[in-house]
């Protein structure tokens, strides 16, 4: 599963490992509302023979073809395809599938919820820890 989060986020994958450079194309599959995001991000990898390297950015700005995309908070059907040549959108020429998962765009909150405070309640000759701001 992959977590994005508001802004520039870096995504590691083992997509074509032991093989040369090749393209690829994201599509996101809103999974509430069936919205379609197709963009594409080149792989910054400095070893693409063992891992892959993107960097996705959520922002109100769209480069679909930097990797700059505007989706709202939800979860996604992603998945990632095999193609012959750079900035290419269409999931038609496609040459194959590397991969297919789950993403999950949770934006800023979730990272920045202030820490929960714990309190104490008596009852009748035991402790029962309970946690506020969850």
């Amino acid at each position: 599963m992959i977590y994005l989060n508001e802004g520039a986020n870096t995504v590691i994958t083992t997509l074509n490992t032991g093989t040369q450079t090749t393209y690829y194309t994201w599509q996101l599959i809103n999974k509430d509302s069936m919205v379609e995001t197709v963009f594409y991000q080149d792989d910054t990898s400095t070893s693409q023979d063992f891992y892959n390297k993107f960097i996705i950015t959520i922002t109100s700005s769209i480069g679909l073809t930097a990797g700059q995309i505007n989706i709202p908070k939800a979860e996604y059907q992603y998945t990632i395809y095999k193609m012959s040549s750079q900035y290419d959108l269409n999931i038609a020429s496609a040459s194959g599938v590397a991969e297919r998962g789950i993403l999950r765009y949770i934006g800023p909150d979730l990272w920045n919820r202030p820490e929960p405070t714990i309190q104490n309640f008596a009852a009748t000759g035991s402790t029962i820890k309970t946690f506020d701001n969850l």
